[in-house]
């Protein structure tokens, strides 16, 4: 037997309001991040002229997503999703604003 409560939630779906909200804010922050990883190699690659830099470059932009997922993975399953989208959102601006 479901409770009324059960069957209210089950009735909204999964297109509500903050879950909208937060699948935007993460769209827009994933873009933001391959961007970043696109741009900073490439601008980099302007200045140099280095061919072999930029792919080194680039190679070094990605290897942390490779080696933290994991981590990243484990740490998703145990902890509060939203908090943790948050933090790490702002940890990556704050790393990206510090030169």
């Amino acid at each position: 037997m479901s409770s009324p409560d059960q069957a209210q939630t089950s009735s909204k779906g999964l297109l509500t309001p903050p879950f909208i909200a937060l699948l935007t804010t993460e769209i827009l922050s994933n873009l933001g991040q391959t961007c970043l990883v696109f741009a900073l190699p490439l601008h980099l690659l302007n200045i140099s002229g280095s061919a072999s830099l930029y792919g080194m470059a680039s190679a070094l932009a990605v290897l942390p997503f490779i080696l933290l997922t994991p981590l990243g993975g484990a740490l998703a399953d145990r902890l509060h999703k939203q908090s943790t989208m948050a933090v790490l959102d702002i940890l990556s601006a704050l790393t990206t604003s510090c030169r």
